[in-house]
């Protein structure tokens, strides 16, 4: 219960795994006397900023290989698949990402033709 002209601060977090909008209601509930108040939000989803790039670099039908380490933040192993639409690059077609770790994914850039 908060008093009249008080404040008190709630805790709301919001996961998405894609961009957009997501509108929600907030119900705020007192348990002993059964007042309400709610709200509507709407919550942006937008892009994130690119954390890191690579430059790489070969000869023509020879291969550089790269590992990135992709994290796994949840409690158990996670399979995900990679597909990459350029075709100098070749990667695995599933990684399986083990829990509460970092997983070496390898991609390997080999150009067929000169630039």
């Amino acid at each position: 219960d908060v008093p009249a002209n008080a404040e008190r601060t709630y805790a709301l977090r919001f996961h998405t795994y894609v961009e957009g909008q997501t509108p929600v209601k907030v119900t705020l509930t007192n348990q002993e006397t059964g007042e309400y108040l709610f709200y509507d939000a709407v919550f942006t989803a937008i892009a994130p900023p690119v954390l890191r790039s690579f430059e790489l670099n070969t000869v023509v039908r020879q291969g550089k290989v790269l590992e990135i380490d992709l994290a796994n933040p949840l409690k158990q192993a996670v399979i995900i698949k990679a597909t990459c639409d350029n075709t100098d690059i070749v990667l695995e077609p599933e990684y399986e990402l083990r829990a509460s770790g970092e997983t070496p994914c390898k991609l390997t850039y080999r150009p067929l033709l000169p630039s």
